[in-house]
């Protein structure tokens, strides 16, 4: 059996899934663990596999426990996905994908002591260690970012780890930002999602997509033109499980984010029954085989 490990409040990922019709086979081969279960007791060897996922939420003292039971499963034998003593969490990857000479726009730690000074602008703020999109609009200049963060903290909105990230183009000539999502399951990549939008933040297709649209969806996800790139990616990020938000542009990739607690139930979601009926049950079998 394999061990689905989330924080509790971020469970609905694999938990919605496995209630949906589609995640029916994976009933009694994935069960779910909670960090404050996992980290609470002395880890013993009870399932076949475990993914860590939701390595980017968890706090440094929970991330220090993790490593231990993660060395302590070892010991036992069990394959876990995702080494919290080494998997990239959101600020140290774009950092690395910066340094490595694969995202042109870096990211920077914004402490109460220390306002970064961006290479290059525009940028925008948000968390490190949630999903939930940016805390500002675009921001053209180091004053206007000084004053942004002066009024999030008057506010108190900045939260517990706010970065600083600049800001990359990546819309094309039509002015269509073109968002692709693939997971990483084990040894496998699969392309599961492209969204398309005109609004930078594109956090999903408008509900009345052109037919173009969704067959350039399903074109992607039925392709493996990005699935080298891709695992390398991951690899440089070592993580195991997740799903990696990217955008190409002139032929080059450049990253987003990876989420180690990708939801699965959007899947199922809007009138692509074609391109559902064939990601879902590769993200299924990939998951059997781990």
């Amino acid at each position: 059996m394999l061990c689905f490990v989330s924080t509790q409040a971020h469970a609905y990922t694999m938990g919605s899934f496995l209630a949906s019709p589609w995640g029916a086979d994976l009933r009694g081969y994935v069960t779910q663990r909670h960090y404050n279960q996992l980290l609470s007791a002395e880890p013993q060897p009870l399932f076949d596999a475990y993914i860590f996922s939701d390595l980017e939420r968890l706090n440094p003292s929970q991330l220090q426990q993790l490593r231990r039971v993660y060395e302590r499963l070892q010991a036992y034998g069990i394959p876990v996905f995702n080494d919290p003593r080494r998997a990239c969490r959101r600020l140290e990857l774009l950092q690395r994908l910066h340094a490595t000479g694969i995202n042109p726009f870096n990211a920077y730690p914004l402490t109460p002591d220390d306002i970064p000074k961006p290479e290059r602008f525009p940028v925008f703020i948000r968390q490190a260690n949630a999903h939930d999109g940016p805390l500002s609009p675009l921001l053209y200049t180091q004053t206007e970012l000084v004053a942004e963060i002066d009024k999030l903290r008057a506010f108190q909105e900045l939260g517990a780890e706010p970065i600083v990230v600049e800001y990359i183009n990546v819309a094309n000539a039509q002015g269509l930002y073109h968002k692709y999502g693939a997971f990483r399951i084990g040894t496998e990549i699969i392309p599961s999602h492209l969204l398309i939008s005109r609004d930078w933040v594109n956090k999903d297709s408008p509900p009345d997509y052109p037919e173009t649209w969704g067959q350039a969806e399903l074109a992607y996800a039925q392709s493996d033109t990005h699935n080298a790139m891709l695992m390398a990616l991951f690899e440089l990020a070592e993580i195991e499980f997740g799903r990696i938000d990217y955008a190409v542009v002139n032929g080059q990739i450049h990253v987003f984010e990876i989420n180690t607690n990708p939801m699965f139930v959007s899947l199922q979601m809007g009138n692509d029954q074609a391109r559902r009926a064939y990601v879902l049950p590769r993200l299924c079998a990939a998951l059997r085989a781990l």
